[in-house]
């Protein structure tokens, strides 16, 4: 007889126990009113793509894009740049480096190229034959910065490269997709703009 009032006791403390803490789980409070009661906060789950949205993740093809005071880009292309940049115009000066970058994003937005940096700068019109000579001359295509000289003009390089892709050029070339050593003179029929170093630069007529 114990032994049964003992056991209903039991279960009459483990019920209340489990009836307490789901009280306590579902937030209630006795002390407060109806109106004061507010639901609790729930966890909210995002998925990989809530996430990229959420914190502005653009990858640029072309360009560096700027959503809210945050810089973003496609570190490929962005590199594809620097080398067309720093392989055609190294020992030029910072104008002449500069009208390589616009002559390679002004191919970018013309639809005879292609529409991408990188595509632009490894395009082949001919086979073996490049548009932009460094990429298929046969050697290699990183820099040798262990040279102090290659390293400073890597570093002008990259600067050009950043302010070319937001526009902050001082020079003005709009439209020119071509140049070519002042060592060479092909008929390409395309108009003249200008001379900067040992390079002349054309927009198609």
């Amino acid at each position: 007889m114990y032994t049964k009032l003992l056991l209903r006791g039991i279960v009459i403390m483990l019920a209340i126990t489990q009836i307490g803490f789901m009280v306590l789980l579902s937030g209630y409070n006795p002390k407060l009113n109806a109106t004061e009661i507010k639901e609790i906060p729930r966890p909210i789950f995002y998925t990989q793509d809530d996430v990229d949205k959420k914190l502005k993740i653009i990858e640029a093809q072309t360009e560096i894009r700027v959503e809210h005071s945050v810089t973003y880009i496609n570190e490929k292309e962005y590199t594809c740049l620097v080398k067309n940049i720093f392989f055609e115009a190294r020992n030029q000066s910072n104008a002449g480096k500069q009208a390589i970058a616009v002559v390679t994003l002004e191919r970018v937005k013309n639809k005879r190229f292609p529409k991408t940096i990188c595509g632009v700068v490894q395009e082949e019109r001919k086979i073996g034959r490049c548009q932009f000579s460094w990429y298929c001359d046969g050697i290699s295509d990183n820099p040798n910065l262990s040279s102090k000289n290659e390293l400073i003009a890597w570093n002008e390089t990259r600067e050009i490269a950043t302010n070319a892709l937001l526009g902050k050029l001082d020079i003005d070339l709009k439209g020119a997709t071509h140049f070519h050593s002042t060592s060479v003179n092909p008929n390409w029929g395309f108009e003249r703009i200008i001379k900067i170093d040992d390079h002349i630069f054309y927009k198609e007529s």
